[in-house]
Parts: C-alpha cells; structure tokens; sequence
C-alpha cells in the first residue's frame, strides 16, 4: 500500500534552485510568447502523438524518427520553456542551432527512464501537458473539463511551433496524451497516432526495475495514472503495476476507437527494434494520406537490441506474473494476451 508519495533517491531529484529560476524565467518571458502567438492559428501539417503503454520503447521510437526525418518536437532545451513553447523554438533555431555551425549532437538512442540527454534530447513536455490538461488525481481528463479547455490557445501553439522550426510536423511524446487520444485526434484532424506496446509481463518487470533503481522501494508510484490510480495505489506493490499495466491498456484502446485507421499505428516494441526501416515507412506512408511526405535527414540503425527476459528474483517474477493474470481476468481484456 502506498501512504506518503515516495520521493526520488538523490540524483534523480529535481534541482529546487533551477526549477525556481526557470519558474522565473517562464513567467517573464510569457507576455513575449503571448505577441508572437497572435500571429498563429491552425497547423497547417499533421502532427505525430507517440503514446502507448509505459516502458514500451516510446523513446526510442521517437529517438529513430526524429533523426530518420526533419520534424519539430519538444527538445530538452525547448522544454525548460515550458510556458513559451513557440519562443524556445525559435531560440534553439537562431541561437542554440547557429552555435553548433550545423554540426550536431550524433543520436545515441541513449536514455533513462525515458529521459533524454543534451539539449537536442526528445522531452516528455509534462509541464506542458500539466498546464494544458490540469491534471488532478490520475492522468484521466473527464468530458465535462475537456469541454472547458482552450485548445485555440493549444492550436496556435503548435502552429508556431511548426513555423518557427521551419515548417516542420511536430512529434509529441508523452504518455499521459494518451488517456485523451481521442480529444487531441479532433483538436488536429491531420494528426496521426502511434501506439506502443509490449509484452505485459515485461513492461511489469521494467515498471519495478525503475521504482527500485529511481526511488529505492518498489511500493514507489512511478510513471502514468490511469482512471482507476487511487484504488490502485492502496494495494500490494504487484497488483499495483499489474493494474497500472492493464488500466491503462484499457484506457488507451478505448481512446484508439475513436480515432481512425488511417490516422493510427500500433508497433510492438520487439518488432521495432527488429526492423526500424518498416516503422518508419509506416508512420511515413500515414503522413502523406494527410498532406505531408516526411523528409529524410540521416540514416539509423536497421535494428536494436532488446531483451524480453526474467532480471529479477524468481519469487517477485512470479508475483508479478500472478498479478497480471488477475488484472487480466478481472478486467476482462479478452485481447490482453500478447500475440
């Protein structure tokens, strides 16, 4: 059971001082963005959404587009403008991109808990999202507060972020979107959606890797919360992951419903790392059935490495396996097994 939120081990705490200076900063620059933004209105190109269940290779997916193709999206840098998103796009391309003289960072398709390195590093944007979203207990967003959201202001956003990158889509990776797939899909009508997912069991191995290696106790909440997070934190650490894993599949194929096939791509983590050249060819070929043909900018890697394997003690595996066959079960996810 969880009481008090468990709080990060040191070096993976945030630095008070620097979020306080950034608050600041973010607060002083938001007039400049509120000018610059009343030049925008509706993205004129589709947008990308990787979202999915968690520790399902979303940044690596997003690490292999963006340097496969040309697109925009919320770098490391552009993130510590949170508030100002569409300046901190054009800073990094007047500024940040001019001081590396066109020679920059090689992609290593490295991270940690699907976070980034250096300042061209693809970020969550969860400050972002937060603000837009307002999230209270879980990562769900009901009808009744989704009505109340000023999407104009999120559509001009992205419009100039899309422009002042040079006229490039902009990718977004962040998993909480997911919950609200189907809202985002008709804020951008051009926008195409990409599903994440592997194999249940070992999404629940990597979530109780990270909460021991992030916060040192594996009853330690870590990553999305779907609709059902406070009857899920008041229980055993397995059931927890378990429920989270199988919560938020439900929540997430509810939301792909309501998006069209023309608009949607589910990739299995394992496939991805087998052949990059398909996914890519994939998420190209649904761009152009709305306007956009993705420009290549570097080539990848044909392949990656994984590892779908047991790296725990015998006894926690297994819990972790009971527990995910009673979510399963209870929650009737009839498709749930992994084929």
């Amino acid at each position: 059971m969880m009481s008090d939120p468990i709080q990060p081990l040191p070096g993976y705490q945030k630095n008070r001082q620097i979020e306080e200076l950034l608050a600041d900063t973010n607060a002083r620059l938001e007039p400049v963005e509120q000018e610059i933004r009343k030049q925008y209105t509706e993205p004129e190109l589709p947008s990308i959404f990787l979202i999915g269940l968690p520790r399902s290779g979303h940044t690596l997916a997003g690490q292999i587009l963006t340097t496969r193709y040309k697109l925009a999206y919320p770098s490391n840098f552009i993130a510590r403008l949170w508030k100002t998103p569409i300046l901190g796009t054009r800073l990094q391309k007047t500024a940040l991109d001019q001081s590396f003289g066109g020679k920059f960072p090689k992609q290593d398709y490295t991270s940690e808990h699907g976070l980034t390195f250096g300042p061209y590093g693809l970020h969550e944007f969860g400050y972002f999202w937060s603000r837009f979203f307002d999230f209270e207990e879980n990562h769900y967003v009901n009808k009744q507060k989704l009505s109340t959201l000023d999407t104009d202001w999120l559509k001009s956003v992205v419009a100039g972020m899309q422009k002042e990158s040079g006229g490039l889509p902009v990718l977004f990776k962040n998993g909480t979107i997911g919950f609200q797939a189907g809202f985002i899909s008709q804020i951008f009508p051009k926008s195409i959606f990409i599903f994440c997912i592997r194999d249940p069991l070992y999404v629940c191995q990597s979530i109780f890797n990270v909460r021991v290696k992030r916060f040192g106790a594996k009853e330690a909440w870590f990553g999305f919360k779907p609709p059902e997070y406070n009857r899920l934190k008041e229980l055993r650490w397995d059931e927890q992951i378990a429920g989270q894993v199988v919560s938020t599949y439900k929540a997430l194929k509810k939301q792909l419903q309501n998006i069209p096939e023309d608009r949607k791509l589910i990739v299995k983590y394992e496939e991805l790392c087998q052949d990059t050249g398909f996914f890519c060819r994939e998420v190209n070929r649904l761009t152009e059935l709305h306007g956009w043909r993705l420009n290549k900018k570097e080539e990848i890697p044909s392949a990656f490495t994984f590892k779908n394997e047991k790296n725990i003690d015998e006894k926690e595996f297994q819990m972790i396996k009971d527990a995910l066959n009673k979510f399963s079960s209870d929650e009737n996810v009839n498709d749930f097994i992994y084929t």
